[in-house]
């Protein structure tokens, strides 16, 4: 979303405010988060985006993390076959009762989070949305 929030603010300052310099900044700068995601975040091996990188100990949290699809639907991800198989692995790995999705895998959220608003209202982890 950072990567994507730049690129909108580079197109409103080079197109509306007419402020190149700016733009080319901004630019500049949502190239390097696209540089981080692809190699901090990128699984290659399994081909799918990780859920996050933890801020402690820097190791990555390999879970498939379903609003990683925004990096598809953004444009961040680019490579064709890069989109198919994350696609895939979210969709194999989150998708609920035929329809729904889960937030990500083991999302405790409505089930035994300590967060949980209502008690457990569903049978298991990572609940459809």
């Amino acid at each position: 979303m950072a990567w994507a929030g730049l690129v909108a603010a580079s197109n409103l300052e080079a197109k509306v405010f007419n402020n190149n310099q700016l733009a080319q900044l901004l630019l500049q700068r949502a190239a390097q988060i696209k540089s981080a995601v692809e190699t901090k975040l990128w699984i290659a091996d399994q081909g799918y985006l990780g859920r996050s990188v933890n801020s402690e100990n820097l190791e990555l949290d390999t879970r498939p993390d379903s609003s990683s699809m925004a990096a598809i639907y953004l444009g961040l991800i680019t490579d064709t076959k890069n989109q198919t198989s994350h696609h895939a692995m979210i969709t194999a790995n989150l998708t609920r009762l035929g329809v729904g999705i889960a937030r990500y895998w083991g999302d405790p959220f409505f089930y035994n989070s300590v967060y949980n608003p209502g008690g457990q209202e569903v049978g298991a982890p990572s609940p459809p949305w």
